[in-house]
């Protein structure tokens, strides 16, 4: 089954969720301005997440009628805020048209409750399959998501990092600040990877964490700090891997 690598990043102009149920609501709520064979661009409406953002999508091939888009092949999009200032770009994806907006319809129809068909795309496990490489910007605290297949996910800055169903490894480095990690689960593989600067052992690991209010908190000091949100379980040497620092 082919899997492609998709490259997500953000820019520091402005916060952003990039989490899928997000993109799934923006997407649904978007009506189609101008296209063209290697391009289209959606704009949010006022029901959307985000209205006037826009969604310059990216493709090949690309054909249309009065009804709509009739065929091509989507690569990539750029997300964009309503003065066209790029807040991310997506790449790396080979998305039949015709099915996106089959799947964007259905999602409708189903006044958001069905994400099964977005889901088909977007975190297969079958067929064409993603795994996504996601970068935050510094200093800025985004969100971001992990699909079903092997993810990456660098906070850069102060992020919520949001594990999916696929093995995560969540990246956290010297200076990125209060960083939040949802849906970790070492059951499926997922591994956190340090380079700060004194943590070089999971002994360091078990001396700085603690668990408060249902959370795994790990205090790396001066403001830096690791909460595994929902996390309790004792954490082993498996579940990180080592960057030192001096």
């Amino acid at each position: 089954m082919p899997i492609n690598n998709v490259l997500i990043t953000t820019t520091d102009l402005s916060v952003v969720n990039l989490s899928f149920d997000m993109l799934y609501a923006a997407l649904a709520n978007s009506t189609e301005q101008e296209a063209a064979s290697t391009y289209f661009l959606l704009v949010e409406g006022s029901s959307g997440p985000s209205p006037g953002n826009k969604f310059l999508v990216t493709g090949n091939g690309l054909t249309y009628d009065s009804n709509g888009i009739t065929g091509g092949t989507i690569t990539g999009f750029e997300l964009l805020d309503p003065n066209n200032g790029l807040l991310a770009t997506y790449a790396g994806f080979n998305i039949d048209a015709v099915s996106l907006f089959n799947a964007i319809n259905s999602y409708k129809n189903s006044g958001g409750a069905d994400p099964s068909q977005l889901n088909a795309i977007f975190r297969a496990t079958t067929g064409q399959e993603y795994e996504y490489t996601v970068t935050g910007s510094a200093g800025i605290a985004d969100t971001l998501a992990g699909g079903s297949v092997a993810d990456t996910l660098y906070a850069n800055g102060p992020s919520t990092l949001v594990g999916g169903s696929g093995v995560e490894t969540f990246v956290y480095t010297n200076g990125d600040g209060a960083v939040k990690i949802n849906n970790f689960a070492p059951g499926q593989g997922d591994v956190i990877d340090l380079t700060v600067t004194g943590v070089t052992s999971f002994s360091t690991i078990q001396s700085d964490a603690t668990v408060s209010g249902g959370n795994t908190i790990i205090n790396f000091g001066s403001g830096q700090t690791l909460t595994l949100v929902g996390y309790t379980s004792p954490l082993t040497a498996s579940n990180f891997q080592f960057v030192p620092l001096t």
